[in-house]
């Protein structure tokens, strides 16, 4: 199975500009009280409302813990490949 990985780094907007002086914030923090730090390498991570791929300033939900090592294998392959 092939899937195509497809992330929007926090900050980003269309045409590549960035709103954010400096880095972009490393820290997501939702409305359910779900907090994610996106900075550093690719990683799983789970919290009580399922798991996610972060790294790199990006945040990926996943369907299920599989989902989650298949997203991270692909991501380090790409990441190996640049």
């Amino acid at each position: 199975m092939t899937r195509d990985i497809f992330s929007s780094h926090i900050g980003d907007r269309p045409g590549g500009e960035r709103p954010f002086r400096g880095r972009a914030p490393t820290r997501l923090r939702f409305s359910d009280g779900v907090q994610l730090r996106t900075d550093g390498p690719y990683r799983m991570t789970r919290r009580h409302d399922g798991w996610y791929v972060v790294g790199h300033g990006m945040s990926m939900p996943c369907t299920d813990r599989a989902d989650a090592e298949e997203i991270l294998a692909d991501l380090r392959r790409e990441e190996g490949e640049e």
